[in-house]
């Protein structure tokens, strides 16, 4: 196991298990890889790794190396931020096109975060997953449940907006609050 510090980047589709339950099994496939696509291919096409789907939603992280301080840092930072804005959009252009066929339609809530993760093969001895696990994963998931709370698509913790570059975009300071299974309340920007 490697403990290395990484922007994890974490994002649900809102609706997606009301919608599974009216759909048909080949009908749930088709739309949950037309929208799995919009939330991937800007995280790979910005150099972040897609590790997980699960359901409606997906993990992916940017890897920090442990060379390049604060300017890679924040170039890395940047990129995420930018993958997860290219998400939104294309998910905003998939549902423009779903709802102009009369088809139903999802919202997407994506969040940042920075933190030290464990990654590595985890499981059992018939199935093991390579992942990343830690108390950072758990708030990266976290951060999700305070999207529609808060009426916002995306939520970043301090920990990642501390990492954008000055002269970077600007982020919006939305305040302390708590999140669930984590001891101290977390200052959020969007």
């Amino acid at each position: 196991m490697c403990r290395p510090c990484r922007v994890l980047f974490y994002c649900d589709l809102c609706g997606f298990t009301a919608l599974g339950d009216s759909l048909g099994g080949q009908e749930l496939v088709e739309l949950l890889n037309d929208y799995l696509a919009c939330m991937a291919e800007p995280v790979e096409a910005r150099g972040g790794q897609v590790l997980k789907f699960m359901g409606g939603g997906m993990l992916g992280t940017f890897e920090l190396p442990p060379v390049g301080g604060a300017k890679t840092r924040g170039e890395i930072s940047v990129a995420a931020l930018e993958a997860a804005l290219d998400a939104l959009a294309r998910i905003s252009q998939l549902n423009e096109k779903r709802r102009a066929s009369q088809q139903s339609t999802m919202a997407l809530n994506v969040t940042l975060h920075l933190g030290d993760v464990a990654y590595g093969n985890i499981g059992s001895p018939m199935r093991l997953d390579f992942t990343v696990i830690g108390p950072a994963v758990n708030e990266v998931s976290r951060l999700e449940g305070m999207c529609d709370p808060l009426e916002r698509r995306l939520l970043i913790s301090k920990a990642f907006a501390d990492a954008i570059p000055e002269g970077g975009p600007s982020l919006l300071p939305l305040g302390r609050h708590g999140l669930r299974s984590v001891r101290e309340p977390v200052h959020l920007f969007t």
